[in-house]
Order: structure tokens, then sequence, then C-alpha cells
């Protein structure tokens, strides 16, 4: 016959350990929830069709998300679509989720593809650069890490935001 003193014993211990267990199995998992969200890029959590409010030095846009890269974010606003380079963007509302990873065609397509796109069309276009000026006319020049707007040359790194006719 066994002691029912020694059941006791065996069953609080095992069932302080699945206990500890549980506990230590919760940790690691937040853990590694938390290690997971810190590889999460800002960029990679915009949803295209979500609605959003990109701030930048000079511009507060409101719109819907149409198209990310990884150099620029493309929203369409009630008045007209803007080009705007993630390097400009101070702020955003409506980031959902954890995201997803860029694809290759989205990893690689640059400001400077889209621009020359654009100029290869021949709309009006207005360049804000970021102390608040504005360049309205057609782009005649794209290069690497710049652009020609009629007689302007703006750097890629003094763009705010493009705002494309339409």
């Amino acid at each position: 016959m066994v002691d029912t003193g020694w059941v006791r014993v065996f069953a609080d211990l095992e069932n302080r350990f699945a206990v500890a267990q549980y506990e230590e199995i919760q940790a690691e998992a937040a853990e590694v929830a938390l290690a997971e969200q810190g590889r999460v890029s800002w960029l990679t959590r915009i949803t295209p069709g979500s609605e959003t409010t990109l701030v930048t030095g000079t511009q507060r846009i409101t719109g819907r998300v149409q198209r990310t890269a990884a150099s620029w974010i493309l929203v369409s606003a009630r008045e007209a679509d803007y080009l705007v380079p993630v390097s400009a963007v101070k702020t955003i509302t409506g980031l959902l989720g954890p995201g997803s990873e860029l694809g290759k065609v989205q990893s690689k397509l640059s400001l400077g593809t889209v621009l020359r796109e654009t100029m290869r069309f021949g709309g009006a276009i207005a360049v804000v650069d970021c102390s608040g000026g504005i360049w309205r006319g057609k782009l005649a020049w794209v290069g690497a890490d710049h652009l020609d707007i009629d007689s302007v040359t703006v750097p890629y790194a003094a763009i705010d935001c493009v705002r494309l006719g339409r």
C-alpha cells in the first residue's frame, strides 16, 4: 500500500515544477517577442491602402498609402498625390501590425527611378524642399542624387515631398 503522504508530496512537487516550467516558457516567449519587435522597421509596418498622416519638415499630408519602397512612400491625398522620401518623414500615423519585409522590387525601386518615370511622362509637379521652398514645373533632369525642375537643381536630400499633378 502506498503512503498517501508521499503521493501528496510528489504531486505537490510535480505541480510546482509544472508551474515553474510554464512561467519560464512565458518569460522566454515575451523575451522573443520583444526581440522580434526590435527587428521591425517602421517602413515595413505601412500597409498600402491604409489611411495615414505623414508629417515632414514642412508638410502635413493626409491620405491613403498607394505604394511604399525602401526610399519613398506614395500617398494619395484629396488634392494630389505625394511622393515622400522616407528620410523626410518626421512622424506618421496609421501603422498597422508588425509589418512584413519589402519585396525585391520594392527594395530596389529608388526615388530616382520613380522621378525618371515621372519625367518621361512629362507631367507638371511641385517639389517642396526642406526649407519650404516650392519649385513648380516639369522635370528637366533626374540624376543619381538630384533633380532639375526647370532651371533649379534640388538634391534628393533636400526634398521634403514631390506633389504629382492629377
